[in-house]
C-alpha cells in the first residue's frame, strides 16, 4: 500500500503478475550471482519461458496440471542435456 497525503491507495496486482514477480525472484536466487553472466542468465530464462509456453499451447497442455508441467520439464531437461553432451 502507498500512503499519499493522509489517504491510503491500494495497489491491485493480478494473480498472473504476482506469479511472474515470484518466479523472477526465485530465478534470481537460483542464478549464479555473477554479474558477468547476468545477461546470459536472463536470455536463457526468457528462452525457456517462451519455449515452455509455446510447447504447452501446441501440445494442448494445462499449465495448472503438475503432470503436464513435469512433461514440459522433462522435454527441456532432455534438450539441455543433449546440448551439454556435445559441448
Amino acid at each position: 500500500m502507498q500512503k499519499m497525503q493522509g489517504t491510503v491507495t491500494k495497489m491491485k496486482v493480478t494473480n498472473r503478475q504476482l506469479r511472474r514477480i515470484i518466479r523472477e525472484e526465485v530465478l534470481v536466487e537460483r542464478g549464479t550471482g555473477d554479474p558477468a553472466l547476468r545477461q546470459e542468465e536472463q536470455a536463457l530464462t526468457r528462452a525457456v519461458e517462451q519455449f515452455a509456453d509455446k510447447y504447452m499451447m501446441k501440445m494442448a497442455m494445462n499449465p495448472s496440471d503438475p503432470a503436464d508441467l513435469q512433461r514440459v520439464r522433462k522435454t527441456i531437461d532432455d534438450m539441455v542435456g543433449a546440448v551439454i553432451e556435445v559441448l
